[in-house]
């Protein structure tokens, strides 16, 4: 998680509901109707101590983005997000 600037539910190779179950397991978040919530306090932690220097700063900037566009729950602990597939526009002609 390293492009702050994009915040989508890649699903490569597993369908939405598969997503979802690791997505919980994994604590994560879960899926809902036409996207997913992510929970902010995971992803933080799952950077890890080894992610860059400014990533916490990056990532705080990201957040705030996110609640001024109505992409943070109220309670500020999830992040909306869309689900995206990038299998289906694979071989797409551009």
């Amino acid at each position: 998680m390293d492009d702050l600037n994009r915040l989508h539910i890649e699903l490569r190779g597993v369908t939405p509901e598969q997503a979802g179950i690791v997505l919980r397991a994994a604590g994560l978040g879960h899926l809902e109707a036409g996207g997913g919530l992510l929970d902010v306090a995971a992803l933080r932690q799952a950077a890890g101590p080894s992610s860059p220097e400014d990533w916490q700063v990056r990532f705080a900037a990201m957040v705030e983005y996110a609640r001024t566009k109505g992409r943070l729950t109220g309670d500020g602990r999830h992040l909306r997000a869309h689900l995206a597939r990038p299998e289906l526009s694979e071989g797409v002609d551009r």
